[in-house]
């Protein structure tokens, strides 16, 4: 892999293990939703942050523990553990390929299981449609090859979206069209052609369902590595700026925890004035990314402040994620994102939970229930 392997693997959600709530046992969840951040010290003396204001949701990828292989109830567990320390939001995303497995053929079943289930719970839902997930395109299996910027790619999109929008109640304020888009389309040289795509899709969206709030989602560590110009043009209409953020080096070496002090400020002054959302926040705990379970404790700390002092401009965050992935989990996601053989990769994945795979509590759950708290 060469040095820009990061870029293109930060995200770890591969399509086919979304949840479907209409079965049990349930199939992992990996809902992608994240947290907070900011300023912090790492000792016990830092300043006690304020309750986060009205204007901020604080969101968590509620996975259940995956050890032993998770039942409908561990998954309701893992919901309750959520909501019961302060998360108030979800972000719920499905691949387009999932949604039209076949040409023409929509199918929204689980968007609307996975829509009943937290509205039941009154949470704030963040929908993802990833029709680019980081290193590839996730799109019905006849527009594989088809230009973004065809009539054939837009229509075909409307169509889905005429199925999708009637669906989404008063609890879905954010759309975000494409994740982690960047490192694809800096592969591809596609910037111009998907712009004029989510640009046509960001006004049909407008269009049939007024007052959505419309991004697209680029990774933090590529926009700062050199497509700020392109990541930019591109949010050029959209209503807000996202960003997935895991505070890594390309060979999966941990950044320093206080990172979000310096980076939620950053990510704010790329956006013009527009609210960021933060799609994802994570850090690993393994050592093998010059890491520790006390330094990821330290890093959500300093995360819940710098998200709170972004106030009002950083609406939604969402921590990645509430437990430890499986190693048989972890497998998939390195297959699915292509570097089998780099063991920093894997312990990336299989240590950003805020508990273990087993559901035993690590140093960060603490913190976070803290500082969700106030404290």
């Amino acid at each position: 892999m060469d040095k820009n392997r990061h870029d293109r693997m930060n995200h770890i959600q591969p399509p086919d293990l979304r949840p479907n709530l209409s079965i049990a046992p349930i199939v992992l969840l990996l809902l992608t939703v994240l947290c907070c951040l900011p300023l912090m010290s790492c000792g016990g003396g830092s300043s006690p942050t304020p309750n986060p204001a009205p204007s901020q949701t604080l969101a968590l990828a509620m996975n259940p523990q995956s050890v032993p292989p998770p039942s409908q109830q561990d998954f309701d567990n893992a919901v309750n553990l959520a909501i019961g320390a302060g998360v108030k939001g979800v972000a719920l995303t499905y691949t387009w390929s999932a949604l039209e497995p076949a040409p023409q053929n929509i199918d929204v079943t689980s968007l609307q299981n996975g829509l009943t289930y937290f509205n039941a719970r009154n949470l704030q839902i963040y929908l993802g449609i990833q029709l680019i997930n980081t290193v590839k395109r996730e799109v019905p299996p006849d527009l594989v090859t088809v230009p973004f910027d065809s009539q054939q790619m837009s229509a075909r999109f409307h169509a889905l979206l005429d199925q999708v929008l009637p669906l989404l109640g008063a609890n879905v304020k954010y759309i975000s069209i494409g994740n982690e888009v960047d490192p694809y389309l800096n592969a591809t040289g596609e910037w111009s052609a998907y712009r004029t795509f989510y640009e046509d899709a960001l006004g049909y969206i407008h269009q049939k369902r007024p007052g959505t709030l419309v991004g697209v989602t680029a990774t933090f560590t590529g926009t700062n590595g050199g497509n700020l110009a392109n990541v930019q043009a591109l949010n050029t209409m959209s209503d807000v700026f996202i960003f997935t953020y895991y505070p890594l080096h390309g060979d999966f070496q941990v950044n320093g925890p206080t990172s979000p002090a310096a980076d939620f400020p950053l990510m704010l002054s790329w956006t013009g004035g527009k609210p960021l959302l933060l799609q994802e926040v994570g850090y690993p705990s393994d050592p093998l990314n010059g890491s520790s379970a006390d330094q990821e404790a330290q890093f959500v700390t300093a995360a819940f402040s710098a998200w709170r002092a972004g106030g009002a401009s950083i609406p939604f965050f969402d921590y990645f994620i509430e437990h430890d992935f499986d190693p048989a989990t972890c497998a998939a996601f390195v297959q699915y994102y292509g570097d089998p053989n780099d063991p920093a990769f894997s312990a990336y994945l299989c240590s950003l939970g805020l508990r273990a795979d087993d559901d035993a509590v690590k140093p960060a759950w603490s913190s976070f229930t803290a500082a969700a708290a106030g404290r």
